[in-house]
This record gives structure tokens, sequence and C-alpha cells, in this order.
């Protein structure tokens, strides 16, 4: 089995990237993931990897902020 970390830094783009992720099950291979989101909630990426089984962590700045999550 892969180890695999993934660093998304899409300027927005990370909210059809992880839904995508998700729906073609490619998150389930995913061990560690660190992501930036850019001026929406971020409840709904929480959402996505906490489903997969990912515990998340999350650092809000202005209008941004980094989502640390791993699966245990």
């Amino acid at each position: 089995m892969e180890n695999i970390f993934l660093k998304l830094d899409a300027e927005g783009a990370e909210f059809e990237i992880l839904p995508l992720l998700d729906e073609k099950g490619l998150l389930k291979k995913v061990n560690v993931l660190i992501m930036e989101y850019h001026r929406e909630s971020p409840l709904l990426l929480l959402d996505i990897l906490s489903n997969n089984g990912f515990i998340c962590f999350k650092e809000e700045q202005q209008n941004s902020g980094i989502i640390k999550a791993v699966r245990l």
C-alpha cells in the first residue's frame, strides 16, 4: 500500500476538485492532505474529508484558510 500526500492549492478551484476526487473514489487512496481554500466557507470541503475518514484541522485567515487532514 502506498502512502499518498496531497497538497492542493488551486486558487478557488478546490471546491470543484475535491468533490470530483471524492466522486471518483480517489480520496480513499490519500493518507495526508493539506489544502488552501479561498473565498467560500470550507464546510463542504470539511464534510467531504470527514466522510472519507479524515481527521481535519482548519486554520482561517482573511478570505482564505488552510485545511490539514490525516486519515487514521
